[in-house]
């Protein structure tokens, strides 16, 4: 992708990042040019950021021209990794240009994604060496005696004297085992095929820093209505993601099907969402929590509460439990219970 083109009032080029930044915006640049067919008119964009509320990076052009967008770089100024999505917006709906994932200092531009020195990132990285299995003993054994030297044949006159006799080679010493060959890893792994654990584990991290965090298994999905990340959604039979609601009266069927929490904000209808499936989650949406305890699905719709609810014709179902006052281990059961 090199550049693109606004050629309509309607369309223009916008930003959203997935969640809340940890202490700094992204910084944004953007160059551009007008051909109103009669003139040519540089221009450019500079500003930050708005965690996950969207923030215009090229405006739309005026009218009769056509808007030529030539560079774009999104630069991550804060101390943890976001993730950016630029979408290109019309009268015909918002489409995501890219999405792209970058760590503290990386830079993304239209001609790709580069590191803090400057670096244009690698596509991937060839995995991990098998261990190398442990040496053989070396095996036992004497080195033969070295055999006796011949004589000396005597000179004759003239002709040359007989050569001496070959003395013995001694036995030659037993071979020691030959070790355990060591188990070669593969020349490469990743997630989108076969993954083998093995003796290694899968780490979470331990303390989540602050609200709209998490640390988990996340996919991605459509949204079936507007969402907001802490919000609890299940997959629907039309393949999109909507709010779940706790009561069973004859319309709500959500509580009894997949569940996951929204970990990046759906404006509406269609809109591109992603929902932890299983994972540690902190959320200003989430009730206060005791460590240890279960939690439960709400009658409000999205939310969650820490008492079993007792009410007639209400589902019960266990999303996790709590970690801590206010990190929430969720894993939803595939049980639940009506209560009468």
């Amino acid at each position: 992708m090199n550049t693109l083109i606004l050629d309509a009032e309607t369309k223009s080029v916008t930003l959203v990042l997935a969640g809340a930044v940890s202490s700094d915006q992204c910084d944004i640049v953007a160059a551009w040019a007008d051909d109103t067919g009669s003139a040519f008119t540089e221009g450019s964009t500079d500003l930050t950021s708005n965690s996950d509320t969207p923030v215009t990076v090229v405006a739309a052009p005026a009218a009769d021209t056509r808007r030529v967008v030539k560079s774009i770089s999104v630069y991550n100024a804060d101390d943890a990794v976001v993730t950016a999505s630029i979408s290109f917006v019309s009268a015909g709906g918002t489409r995501v240009i890219a999405k792209a994932t970058l760590a503290v200092g990386d830079t993304w531009t239209l001609e790709g994604t580069y590191n803090s020195d400057g670096s244009l990132k690698e596509v991937g990285a060839a995995g991990p060496t098998g261990a190398t299995g442990y040496t053989g003993y070396t095996g036992y054994g004497d080195t033969g005696y070295t055999g006796y030297t011949g004589y000396t044949g005597y000179t004759g006159y003239g002709d040359t004297g007989y050569t001496g006799y070959t003395g013995y080679t001694g036995p030659t010493g037993y071979t020691g085992y030959t070790g355990y060959t060591g188990y070669t890893g593969p020349a490469s792994w990743s997630l989108t095929t076969d993954l083998e654990v093995n003796e290694f584990d899968i780490k979470l991290d331990a303390t989540l820093s602050g609200d709209e965090k998490w640390s988990g298994i996340v996919i991605p999905g459509t949204a079936g209505s507007a969402c907001t990340v802490g919000d609890v959604c299940f997959l629907a039979s039309d393949g999109k993601w909507d709010i779940v609601d706790g009561i069973l009266d004859g319309t709500d069927v959500g509580f009894k099907a997949q569940l996951g929490m929204c970990v990046l904000t759906a404006s509406g209808v269609d809109e591109p969402i992603e929902l932890l499936t299983y994972g540690k989650i902190r959320s200003a949406t989430l009730p206060a929590l005791t460590p240890g305890a279960a939690v439960y699905l709400d009658d409000t719709a999205g939310d969650l509460v820490v008492a079993q609810p007792s009410t007639t014709n209400f589902a019960i179902r266990v999303v996790g439990y709590a970690i801590t006052a206010e990190d929430l281990m969720f894993n939803p059961s595939d049980d639940y219970i009506v209560h009468v």
